[in-house]
């Protein structure tokens, strides 16, 4: 069994369009076929992980990959990156541990995403969107 340690989880959904604003977004309905600019078009997305990250990681892109598919028969593709770089352009979710992912380390250095609402917890995630990350 793996030692016990903090383990971060930061879900980013990336999206190199309009950021979603929840706000506005509260009296449409969470799921839909008809685009809409402020929603995050989630069945179009790409899931991406740190070839070097835990591999609880991975299997859980896969089960999210696996979900979308069961709500809009559409299978987003699932792929490890070693390289931040590598993003390719377009809508994505990023899926990572800090301190364990290159993907998410990167953005934290960019200032892409703030981390510091989970400074100190365990077991903590944090969900962002965010435009034009690379």
């Amino acid at each position: 069994m793996m030692k016990a340690k903090q383990i971060l989880c930061l879900w980013l959904c990336l999206m190199c369009g309009l950021a979603a604003d929840a706000a506005r977004t509260e009296s449409f309905p969470r799921v839909t076929d008809e685009p809409h600019p402020d929603f995050f078009p989630l069945s179009e997305a790409a899931i991406y992980t740190d070839a070097g990250d835990y591999e609880v990681v991975h299997l859980t892109a896969k089960m999210l990959a696996d979900d979308v598919e069961r709500v809009t028969t559409r299978r987003p593709i699932e792929q490890q990156l070693k390289s931040p770089r590598s993003i390719p352009a377009g809508i994505a979710v990023v899926a990572g541990t800090l301190g364990k992912s290159k993907l998410i380390d990167w953005l934290v250095r960019k200032q892409q995403i703030n981390t510091e609402a989970i400074k100190g917890k365990w077991e903590s995630s944090i969900i962002m969107t965010t435009e034009h990350p690379t």
